[in-house]
């Protein structure tokens, strides 16, 4: 994510995030790398999960620092909880250009409520995943079955072309399941072992790297020793202000082996 921000060359910043989680913990060190190289952290706010209120007090408070105007907030946290951010963003100066952006849990289109649409074209993310970056130049000669398969089996007739995730196009959490998958089953066959133990499954899978890295529909797939992904393809991603999802940059990372 702090990638992201020096992508949108943003130099200052507000910070809002919530409790101990896994989630969280990697985008606030990441973060601790983005103030490290000198840029600026306004203010780190606090809120609960699921209570409106305690979002809008932060945002209330953060909205008081202006020395310098910030670029954008910079949201450690959930689709549903953005969404009040985004309900009571304010539209005047000088805050009418302020930005958010977070993280790939925000891409949970189903989450948002109604009266974030007025400030949907101020969110960006990023994602592991995206199904139409298969359509870009150059990819679109291999775009896996995978997403043909997916639209026979769950929107046969295409009746659903108005909401088509869950439908005729999957999202990025049900992308990286599939690989997730695939990628188990590449390491246990790597394995040649017809009963694999947990000890051969890892050791398989720390091996996926270098001319054993594998093509998945969300990007290559390399693991390193210590379990993490070699330069995972990312994308950032903007949502329109008539809700559709689309990429505001070229893919990060390797995409394709």
């Amino acid at each position: 994510m702090a990638e992201a921000l020096y992508k949108r060359g943003k130099d200052s910043y507000f910070r809002m995030h919530i409790g101990k989680r896994i989630y969280q913990e990697r985008l606030r060190r990441r973060l601790a790398q983005y103030k490290a190289d000198g840029n600026t952290v306004l203010t780190t706010e606090h809120y609960t999960v699921g209570q409106a209120s305690t979002i809008t007090v932060a945002l209330q408070d953060a909205l008081t620092h202006t020395s310098p105007v910030p670029d954008a907030f910079y949201f450690s946290g959930y689709a549903n909880d953005v969404s009040t951010l985004l309900s009571y963003l304010p539209n005047n100066e000088p805050f009418a250009n302020l930005q958010v952006m977070g993280g790939d849990a925000l891409y949970e289109l189903g989450s948002y409520h109604p009266s974030a649409r007025i400030s949907w074209n101020r969110l960006h993310f990023t994602s592991f995943a995206y199904p139409y970056v298969w359509e870009m130049p150059g990819y679109s000669a291999q775009k896996p079955e995978f997403f043909t398969d997916y639209q026979n089996d769950f929107d046969p007739t295409h009746s659903h072309a108005s909401t088509p995730y869950g439908w005729n196009l999957a999202d990025g959490d049900t992308m990286l399941s599939y690989d997730a998958t695939f990628t188990l089953l590449m390491a246990a066959k790597d394995t040649e072992k017809s009963q694999v133990r947990i000890n051969d499954e890892w050791l398989a899978l720390t091996r996926l790297n270098g001319p054993r890295a594998i093509q998945g529909i969300s990007g290559q797939i390399a693991l390193g020793p210590d379990g993490d992904p070699i330069n995972k393809a990312i994308v950032i991603l903007d949502v329109s202000t008539q809700g559709f999802i689309q990429m505001s940059s070229m893919v990060e990372g390797q995409f394709l082996l």
